[in-house]
């Protein structure tokens, strides 16, 4: 039938308003929590008479090399976390624009979708309506899909860093603590041919991690997947609480590389925990497609 079909089709389309608006507004509070510590940190360095447009100016990446060389210009807590927030701030504002730009179609046929629900008691016999339950079953077990391959993607981007700093790690595994973050990542990041890309990395890695943390977070609320909160924010807190101390401190060097590979180690084991409920959809979806013939 017509009627249902285009039903179908709207109820696909629109399907997915409910975890845009929900990812948009956890979105938009983050970024209302960095704008306010953004500010205060201005107003900190306006008494400190620290300069601003030089840490505007200056990448996370050659303000981490001053810091772990010893340079005068060493990185203070103060001035490494407003580098940190900004980046947030413009992946964040990035983010938004995105789930806009995706929810701007649903509000097109939002409207057309509730006018249909209200006829389809006009086109319907008790046959009908249990191919519709079933249908609007599939639709959501798609969507929950869906979500979770939203967040499997960040996981896998997030690995994707972390391998790659992992296998410059093991390419100068003889060298002492210091030489091996010091020179042999971040030095190197900055002066092989691929600077853009690598700085880009750099740059993600904090964002993603805590864009991981909130979508999972969305998802255990949602799907009832059962996260371990403690674990997942160790996970992302580690840049803001403890990421510095580290790295200021030669002894410490090597919690930064602990971090990573148990970064590595968190994201893989939580992107496999993921696939088994995505599994588990893909299966009752099978089920009820079975169940209509």
């Amino acid at each position: 039938m017509e009627f249902d079909k285009r039903l179908i089709e709207l109820e696909s389309l629109v399907s997915r308003k409910q975890s845009f608006m929900r990812k948009l507004d956890e979105a938009n509070k983050e970024l209302s929590v960095y704008k306010f510590k953004k500010a205060r940190l201005i107003e900190e360095f306006k008494k400190t008479n620290t300069s601003i447009t030089k840490l505007d100016n200056n990448s996370i990446v050659d303000l981490w090399l001053a810091t772990l060389n010893d340079n005068k210009d060493k990185l203070s807590k103060n001035e490494q976390d407003y580098k940190l927030i900004i980046i947030l701030i413009d992946s964040i504002n990035k983010e938004i624009s995105d789930l806009h730009e995706k929810l701007e179609p649903i509000y097109k046929y939002d409207e057309e979708y509730c006018e249909l629900l209200k006829q389809q008691k006009d086109y319907s016999n008790t046959e009908i309506n249990k191919i519709r339950e079933i249908n609007k079953q599939i639709n959501q077990y798609k969507v929950n899909i869906k979500d979770l391959n939203d967040v499997i993607l960040i996981g896998n981007h997030l690995n994707t860093i972390f391998n790659y700093i992992n296998e410059n790690l093991e390419k100068s595994k003889k060298w002492k603590a210091f030489d091996i973050f010091g020179k042999g990542i971040l030095a190197n990041l900055t002066k092989n041919s691929y600077v853009k890309e690598a700085e880009e990395k750099v740059n993600q890695i904090h964002y993603l991690a805590q864009r991981f943390a909130r979508e999972l977070l969305i998802l255990d609320t949602n799907l009832g997947i059962h996260i371990n909160i403690k674990e997942l924010n160790e996970f992302s807190s580690y840049f803001f609480d403890q990421l510095y101390y580290d790295m200021t401190d030669n002894k410490r060097l090597t919690n930064i590389f602990d971090f990573i590979k148990k970064g590595n180690k968190y994201i893989t084991d939580t992107l496999n925990y993921l696939s088994l409920f995505k599994e588990d959809y893909i299966q009752k979806i099978i089920n009820l497609d079975n169940s209509k013939r």
